[in-house]
């Protein structure tokens, strides 16, 4: 396992390789996911779970890093799973992810940083290729800790979605079983729903933040989701390091 040290924790970083894995070892990382999964997320089966991180054959990369404390007790998983596609008859590769870290361990930006170093990864070893990231998001902190990162997301403030966004959004609505509601917007409704409580969804609303306000203006805090899309090249990805990392550098010197 990977050491990573984040302030004075000690957090331990381990990639399983899905092919590689037995019924019994995906059975017992089901057990051992599931449950921190459904803390932020309600209305996934554990079957759906399982067969949406660990049986889709259909994919051309699928691979899951495990954040473990120094305790060896799992607190957190990223997901990293990218499909090919052909979208107005242009073939494309779409990256889909799935980030969940227990709470009191989701300040420290373990999947936010993770997430990039793997685009960054697999754009360098295909560098030709039409490349995106797509994601649906039901929280308004996830918007807006995601568009501080990157400059170059879709839908963002001030700024009309362009057509090619939508169509590539409409062709792959389902394949994250969302229904769109507002295809304008990328506004959509999942089965899922983000776990929030009513004093949290007040809380909020009363922050002054122009992603967050964007955001709720146009979903809201009961349900629904927005798409987002990184059109996903080698200067996007190094603007957006930059960026989370001179973030993170003024938030480690606000704590020493």
């Amino acid at each position: 396992m990977k050491n990573i040290r984040i302030l004075k924790k000690k957090i331990y970083r381990k990639t399983i390789n899905i092919k590689k894995l037995t019924s019994v070892d995906i059975q017992r990382y089901v057990d051992a996911l599931f449950p921190i999964f459904s803390e932020g997320i309600i209305g996934w089966s554990k079957e759906r779970f399982a067969e949406d991180l660990f049986f889709k054959n259909s994919l051309t990369h699928n691979a899951i890093t495990l954040f473990i404390d120094e305790n060896h007790r799992y607190i957190g998983f990223n997901a990293h799973q990218i499909m090919k596609k052909k979208i107005n008859a242009k073939t494309c590769y779409i990256s889909k992810f799935y980030a969940v870290v227990k709470p009191e361990f989701k300040k420290n930006n373990l999947t936010m940083v993770q997430g990039f170093s793997q685009l960054f990864k697999f754009k360098l070893f295909h560098p030709f290729t039409q490349f995106y990231f797509i994601d649906f998001i039901m929280s308004p902190v996830a918007y807006y800790q995601l568009a501080r990162a990157c400059a170059h997301i879709h839908p963002k403030p001030g700024t009309e979605v362009p057509k090619w966004v939508k169509d590539i959004i409409w062709a792959m609505a389902e394949e994250y079983h969302v229904d769109l509601i507002n295809p304008h917007h990328l506004v959509g409704r999942s089965e899922e729903v983000v776990n929030l409580s009513k004093a949290e969804k007040e809380s909020l609303r009363t922050i002054k933040n122009q992603y967050m306000e964007y955001f709720i203006e146009r979903a809201g805090l009961d349900g629904n989701g927005v798409f987002v899309l990184i059109h996903v090249t080698h200067y996007k990805l190094v603007f957006s390091l930059l960026r989370l990392c001179v973030h993170l550098f003024h938030r480690y010197r606000r704590r020493i």
